[in-house]
């Protein structure tokens, strides 16, 4: 293999996983900034990669009549393609808000499904046949594809340790469609270096060490192979993405794990080692499976920590099994294509199929049991064989089977007491595009020892409400993060409340509509909330009562909060005494709301007198730094306040802005005032540049 190869290969595979993060960024702001939208990228990304390895197929198929090389013809097309895919980059980077807005007008999933069709499709088609197209012009075969997963690697982690951090989104779109420019030229330069060649591209790749131990072509087992590998990597990044905020960070450490086990696969490593990963896998599936039904998270890096391993070494027996059981080169195009083609039905039956036949997130569970079967079964599997000389003598294919049939028993076992539970008794569950809920009646002790009976709320693992059913607090209390010395605190401090006036306001984030209980009988209360599945809880009077029993007068929004406010702004509604932006909390954060640009309209939306409140209790992100730069970009008074936990209430972080001296709200008794001189200095992200590095809690259990 020559250097230009590798460089060539290399480049391709950069620019065909720097293009993944880089499009799940652009459409997080679109569809209200949940986790989904890259589970539903990576599934359409893995369904593009069929028509990538289909043409290149094609291609192969095109070969000139000596069979020594690619048709040169053909391969100039396919450069006239390349120079193509580079113009739409610049084309799509020009109106990408345009193509964004029309995407966002169709169901959310859909949506996020034809935004990547109608940005990237044609350029991530051609990109992903190259690979496949410069191996065939190649004597290095299978082993090119080590120096593929190597440039997908890099590519995957310059995204957001550079692109993300240095570039706008609109220089980035620009930067990728040049480099699709300059690989363009490079690949030129690779066939017509090649056109002339003597080199046989039907030569196998004979500087492997380790033979296939049957090169026959069995396309069904590495469609079923590809098809549970990427099932399992969508499934791991649904399952750790359902309550944490969707960083492109995190599913670039999640795509590197995978890749990571496709480059030691794809390596004479497994030979001896990949059957032993199937013992190793038993008890960690069966620790990761447990470990999953833990409330609500508060034990992330233990669970991020077990499915990132289960990950790895899931990958690595599946891959290490495709790569034992390649075929012949001559079927390599078709090889690769039907690896593809696992790949998008895994892909699509994890992320399309599985949020409308389950109404919990049951994947992990499920991938993890398939997973360890197939890794078990690979024990006694003759092309991937534990040697006899190395394997323990009760190591038979009688206990091997007994084993393997108990530990999957097991972890379906586990799996299915640990998926959505609740204490108490489930009320109601849902699961859609932004996660899933379940509503559980269940009796709790408070801080001073009183047991008493709830309704409560939990969505991907964070409480977002309960209401009390008993006791003397029982009714329309304000509970959890709105008690009168935390979010309530705006609603009975600000001027017009004190001075008996009507308030209009806006509530960003809806939850269980707790806030609507400081509403007064002539004022006027909008909720915001893009989930269409928790406004119907909240207005559920069997479960909640807090709007039903309004005094107030209550206006429900069922859209992104941003994208309504904008709608308000253009048509110059009246403004809000009080806007919240309870947004922030445990779960996964839309970062296109903690934006310079956000605030600027939050406070064209906001009175004059008006209080801004924010709720910032979070388990991953320190977000105070983003309240003192706002506070400095757009000279506001600002307040923060940690407000303890009372017996019907949680600790909770609660930040204040106003263009005017805000009331006296803080109380010793029960706050404590953040010092802002201590809180560090971070420039406020805008919608071109929005990481949220900065803000990341690393030392957090």
């Amino acid at each position: 293999m020559g250097m230009l190869e590798r460089t060539t290969i290399f480049l391709g595979a950069f620019l065909l996983f720097l293009v993944q993060p880089m499009i799940g960024n652009t459409l997080l702001p679109a569809f209200g900034g949940t986790a989904t939208v890259w589970s539903v990228c990576l599934a359409t990304f893995q369904t593009l990669l069929v028509g990538g390895y289909f043409y290149a197929h094609l291609m192969r198929q095109c070969k000139s009549s000596n069979n020594s090389r690619l048709n040169i013809r053909h391969l100039c097309f396919h450069l006239a393609f390349l120079l193509l895919a580079a113009g739409w980059l610049i084309v799509a980077a020009l109106h990408r808000a345009e193509l964004l807005n029309l995407a966002s007008a169709m169901p959310a999933a859909l949506g996020v499904f034809s935004a990547v069709l109608l940005m990237v499709a044609f350029p991530y088609v051609i990109l992903s046949a190259n690979s496949t197209l410069v191996q065939d012009l190649s004597v290095g075969k299978y082993a090119l594809y080590a120096v593929s997963n190597l440039g997908s690697l890099i590519g995957l982690w310059a995204y957001p340790l550079a692109f993300e951090r240095y570039f706008t989104l609109t220089q980035q779109w620009t930067t990728f469609a040049g480099l699709c420019f300059a690989y363009s030229l490079l690949f030129a330069l690779l066939v017509f270096i090649k056109r002339n060649s003597t080199a046989t591209s039907n030569i196998d790749d004979t500087t492997s060490a380790t033979k296939s131990v049957d090169s026959t072509f069995r396309p069904w087992l590495y469609f079923g192979l590809s098809a549970l590998s990427c099932f399992l990597l969508n499934a791991v990044s649904t399952h750790l993405g359902s309550d944490i905020t969707p960083l492109p960070l995190l599913w670039v450490a999640l795509l590197s794990i995978y890749l990571l086990s496709y480059i030691l696969g794809f390596s004479d490593l497994p030979s001896r080692i990949a059957p032993w990963m199937g013992i190793l896998l038993i008890p960690l599936a069966l620790y990761a499976t447990w470990h999953m039904g833990l409330a609500e998270f508060r034990h992330f890096k233990i669970e991020l920590l077990t499915a990132s391993c289960v990950l790895f070494i899931g990958g690595f027996i599946i891959h290490s099994r495709l790569y034992v059981s390649r075929p012949d080169p001559v079927h390599l195009t078709a090889y690769y294509l039907m690896i593809a083609l696992g790949g998008a039905f895994g892909g699509a039956l994890c992320s399309f199929l599985m949020p409308v036949v389950a109404d919990r997130i049951v994947e992990y569970p499920v991938a993890v049991a398939l997973v360890l079967a197939v890794a078990l079964a690979g024990i006694y599997d003759k092309a991937n064989l534990i040697p006899s000389d190395v394997r323990p003598h009760w190591l038979t294919k009688g206990n091997a089977a007994l084993i393997g049939i108990a530990a999957v028993f097991g972890v379906g076992l586990i799996g299915a007491g640990r998926v959505g539970s609740a204490e108490g008794v489930v009320l109601k569950r849902y699961r859609n595009f932004y996660g899933s809920g379940v509503v559980a009646r269940r009796t709790i002790e408070n801080s001073v020892g009183e047991p008493y009976e709830v309704n409560e709320f939990r969505c991907n693992g964070t409480t977002h409400g309960f209401q009390i059913l008993n006791g003397r607090w029982a009714g329309n209390t304000p509970t959890v993060y709105f008690s009168k010395h935390a979010g309530g605190l705006p609603f009975l401090n600000h001027p017009k409340a004190k001075s008996n006036e009507s308030m209009r306001v806006g509530i960003c984030g809806m939850g269980i509509g707790t806030l609507a209980a400081y509403a007064r009988h002539d004022d006027f209360f909008r909720f915001y909330d893009i989930n269409s599945a928790i406004v119907g809880l909240a207005r559920d009077k069997t479960l909640f009562s807090f709007v039903s029993e309004c005094k107030g007068t209550i206006d429900v929004v069922v859209d992104d909060a941003r994208r309504a406010l904008e709608r308000e702004r253009a048509s110059a509604e009246p403004k809000y005494d009080i806007l919240v932006v309870d947004v922030f909390t445990g779960d996964a954060i839309p970062p296109h709301m903690a934006t310079r640009e956000a605030f600027s309209l939050y406070l064209d939306r906001l009175a004059d007198n008006g209080i801004l409140a924010f709720h910032l209790s979070n388990w991953h992100l320190d977000l105070m730094p983003m309240i003192k730069a706002a506070a400095q970009a757009f000279k506001l008074k600002a307040e923060a306040y940690y407000c303890s936990a009372t017996p019907y209430a949680f600790e909770s972080t609660w930040a204040f802005l106003s263009r005017e001296n805000l009331p006296e709200m803080f109380d010793a008794r029960c706050h404590a005032r953040v010092d802002f001189s201590l809180v560090p200095e971070v420039g406020l992200m805008s919608d071109e540049r929005h990481s949220l590095l900065p803000y990341i809690q690393w030392n957090v259990n």
